[in-house]
């Protein structure tokens, strides 16, 4: 039987290729967080983003202006001794939309599932790559 952490995650990145951004509520716990442990002081969304109104709405409307199309690969899961915890390894590839640029990063994600529900998603990537795509670490503004 499937570890329902590795369910959620990949019914979270199945949604993000379809660019179903609006029904990514579904999935999360009310008070949800998304954080970008890297995140530029000038980034153009605040970070970390709370509640998962808020989480769902940054990407319809930052994530899917930023990149269209942006796709993700999982590479490893490693599920937490803690019941709740899964760590992801992951790659994006696409295309910067306001520069037309190509776009890849991999990604280090944890997440914290809180009765079947997303609660917490830190994630790390190389910040160099969004320069190279946007021209600025933030992406635009």
């Amino acid at each position: 039987m499937p570890d329902r952490r590795k369910q959620i995650i990949e019914d979270l990145f199945s949604r993000l290729n379809a660019r179903q951004f609006a029904t990514l509520a579904e999935l999360l716990d009310g008070d949800a967080v998304f954080d970008v442990a890297y995140a530029p002081e000038n980034t153009s969304f605040p970070s970390p983003v709370r509640g998962a109104q808020a989480f769902q709405g940054l990407f319809e409307s930052a994530v899917a202006s930023m990149f269209n199309p942006l796709d993700f690969e999982i590479l490893e899961t490693y599920l937490g001794e803690d019941p709740g915890v899964i760590v992801v390894e992951y790659a994006s590839s696409g295309v910067a939309a306001p520069t037309g640029r190509p776009y890849s990063n991999r990604y280090v994600g944890i997440f914290k599932v809180r009765e079947g529900r997303i609660a917490h998603w830190r994630e790390y990537h190389n910040p160099e790559r969004m320069v190279e795509a946007f021209g600025s670490a933030s992406g635009p503004a």
